[in-house]
């Protein structure tokens, strides 16, 4: 029918050969791993199900599996392979190209890797690997699964045999084996220093947001430059008016020298005339739109008796 031909396992039905499927098992919890592979369609296939020793990683379980499906087939034989992990089949696929460098988070699997592209290489027969969905529907895959399940299972982990030891692995990428401890207990015996350091943090804050300042070459730049000592007070205003944006993008706006007045619009091109647009006796300018323009007294005044309010609680 129709419907077969978008399977995920559609290949297998006229594949002159092997057909299998892979999959590796990792539990974090406990620091194990186990690789499982099926090998052969029908009712009675070949099962294999084994323990996989050294640095707990998803990767090196699913490439265990890999090589331990290789070493039970003949090179001779065509072998059709069903893989559930997109990773381990991107690394084989770049580790087989000659001018390719792995990176240091791919030499951690260094062993098991080269040893299953040194048993691909030995192959004559034709490979072909396929990436399935785990847990989609494809037969082979979901025997695969519950064979690597077994080997994860406390209760059967001396009835595996375990490959891939951590004895295997280069010395340089062996890890310790971790100690597990309760959770509620994990934090309660560190040390009072192994805090973050707040004041260091917002210094090393400032720091850096006065060398961002400092290099973008503007008039508040330039102000900052020049009087260094200021500098602190203005990044602190900043910090406190980053909650506020329009008032934040008004206060850059004054110290930057744009502030739309009637000066610098009339400098830009913006406005016939200079002079103030409401009193129309001088150039509006910020300091006389702040301070001297009448038509702004009773707004002043407003403000000057808010900030005495705010002064004089202290």
């Amino acid at each position: 029918p129709a419907y077969r031909e978008r399977l995920q396992d559609f290949a297998q039905h006229g594949w002159s050969g092997t057909v299998a499927a892979t999959d590796g098992g990792c539990d974090l919890r406990h620091d194990s791993m186990s690789a499982g592979v099926v090998i052969g369609l029908g009712l009675t296939p070949t099962v294999l199900t084994r323990r996989v020793g050294g640095t707990t990683s998803s990767t090196r379980a699913e490439a265990a599996a890999a090589h331990l499906l290789l070493e039970h087939v003949h090179p001779c034989v065509p072998l059709l392979v069903f893989c559930d992990s997109l990773c381990l089949l991107s690394i084989l696929r770049k580790w087989l190209s000659v001018d390719f460098t792995p990176p240091p988070g791919e030499m951690e699997n260094q062993d098991v890797i080269t040893a299953v592209l040194s048993a691909l290489r030995q192959r004559s027969g034709r490979t072909h690997f396929i990436k399935v969905k785990s847990h989609a529907g494809c037969l082979m895959n979901e025997r695969a699964d519950e064979a690597a399940s077994r080997g994860l299972d406390p209760a059967l982990a001396g009835s595996h045999t375990e490959i891939w030891s951590a004895d295997a692995q280069p010395a340089f990428i062996r890890v310790r084996p971790r100690a597990h401890v309760r959770e509620d207990s994990a934090y309660s015996a560190l040390p009072p220093d192994s805090a973050r350091n707040d004041p260091l943090v917002r210094a090393a804050v400032s720091c850096t947001e006065r060398a961002a300042l400092l290099s973008r070459g503007t008039l508040l730049s330039q102000v900052l430059q020049a009087a260094a000592e200021t500098s602190a007070p203005i990044l602190r205003a900043l910090g406190a008016l980053a909650s506020d944006v329009t008032a934040t993008r008004c206060w850059m706006k004054m110290v930057t020298g744009i502030y739309p007045t009637a000066s610098y619009l009339h400098r830009i091109g913006r406005a016939v005339v200079d002079t103030c647009p409401h009193c129309s006796k001088t150039r509006e300018t910020l300091g006389h739109f702040a301070s001297i323009c009448p038509k702004f007294h009773d707004a002043r005044t407003s403000a000057h008796d808010q900030c005495w309010a705010k002064i004089s609680a202290y």
